[in-house]
């Protein structure tokens, strides 16, 4: 038996970065950024892999908007990430720019494994784009630059 005085909805995450103690790093623009942090050689399997992802920050401003919205205004599911997918040479040569430009040295060697790899993971998250009219506001360059930042200092 459902309450009626209680509207509930399902929120699909992308995937989650950002400079935060509690995130688990275990997507491949982290392992990169450690990588390229020690100086270590990085091998990608595949080159036309696409993948989103959303900061930390911007999924809590999401959902406190999204908690705020009047219940009868709620649909019943919504995908929250980025408003675009990212190849993963994308995620590799920016986490080494940012290394380069942070730290002041990177000596990281790149290998590409040809392997044909088509994974293209992107969830549409327009209809909560609209319903709280808002879009994301981290940039991927601002996520790595805080990853890079919190690798560090660690």
């Amino acid at each position: 038996m459902t309450n009626p005085k209680i509207q509930t909805c399902s929120i699909r995450l992308g995937t989650v970065l950002g400079d935060s103690k509690g995130l688990m790093d275990v997507f491949v623009l982290s392992k990169f950024i450690k990588q390229a942090l020690n100086d270590e050689p990085i091998t990608i399997i595949g080159s036309n892999q696409e993948f989103d992802l959303i900061d930390i920050e911007d999924v809590c401003d999401a959902l406190i908007r999204l908690i705020k919205l009047p219940a009868n205004q709620l649909e019943t599911c919504y995908n929250l990430s980025s408003k675009r997918s990212y190849s993963i040479l994308e995620f590799e040569n920016q986490a080494i720019d940012a290394v380069k430009r942070i730290k002041g040295e990177c000596r990281t060697i790149i290998t590409v494994d040809p392997q044909d790899i088509h994974l293209k993971y992107r969830l549409d998250s327009s209809k909560l784009y609209k319903a709280l009219n808002w879009e994301p506001k981290v940039s991927l360059l601002e996520t790595i630059d805080g990853l890079v930042n919190y690798y560090m200092n660690q």
